[in-house]
């Protein structure tokens, strides 16, 4: 699978004092993220009593505070090996990735919701077709994409870059979004964004492309 990239070095660099986001409990107000529609929510991450396929192992949800469910986590690893958590969505209904029959009717869909958590990141991303996902995805119309990626220095400070593009004709005309109090910061993050903010956009617009090619249409 080589669906998601490492965290580019000088954002390891500047994020190298936050969790992996994994399943942060330890937060019970949530991690607060910026949503494709400009809103900020908080995100939590429960355990239910509910089991998930045949290991056993129990499910786990994300949620926005106040509690709505935003779907099931499922884990992949990456091809540089890095753990990450991401919820694949449609009408309300978690997809599983790795359950082809589940991919083969989501990718008959007009829309759904990708949202993924680790590498010091919270995206959420917007996939839309005119007609279904799979059948648009090479065809004229493209499919298209509304991305919000958030990018943290610590719990409260993050930098989010924000987008909207089509498959056929990608554009790397992004919006960028400062969310801290702390001069220092900020000014860490605008300079990120001054040397790497179209290269970073670029790997994402790559990165959820693929969730499609080697994923959901595969």
């Amino acid at each position: 699978m080589n669906f998601l990239k490492m965290t580019l070095p000088t954002l390891s660099f500047l994020l190298a004092g936050c969790s992996s986001l994994g399943l942060e409990s330890d937060i019970p107000e949530g991690r607060p993220y910026q949503n494709i529609d400009g809103e900020i929510n908080r995100v939590i991450f429960l355990e239910t009593n509910e089991y998930l396929g045949s290991k056993g192992e129990l499910k786990h949800i994300a949620a926005n505070q106040p509690l709505d469910q935003i779907g099931e986590l499922h884990s992949l690893v990456t091809k540089n090996q890095a753990n990450v958590q991401v919820i694949l969505v449609a009408d309300k209904k978690s997809y599983n990735p790795r359950n082809k029959k589940e991919m083969k009717e989501l990718g008959l869909k007009k829309q759904f919701y990708f949202y993924d958590f680790g590498r010091g990141q919270v995206g959420q991303t917007r996939f839309t077709a005119s007609n279904n996902i799979c059948g648009d995805l090479h065809g004229k119309s493209g499919i298209k994409l509304d991305m919000a990626i958030n990018y943290y220095a610590d719990v409260e400070h993050f930098y989010t870059v924000s987008l909207s593009t089509n498959s056929r004709n990608p554009k790397d005309n992004y919006k960028q979004y400062f969310h801290s109090s702390d001069e220092k910061i900020v000014n860490q993050f605008k300079g990120i964004d001054r040397e790497m903010g179209k290269e970073i956009i670029n790997k994402e617009i790559i990165e959820k492309m693929s969730v499609l090619e080697n994923i959901v249409c595969k």
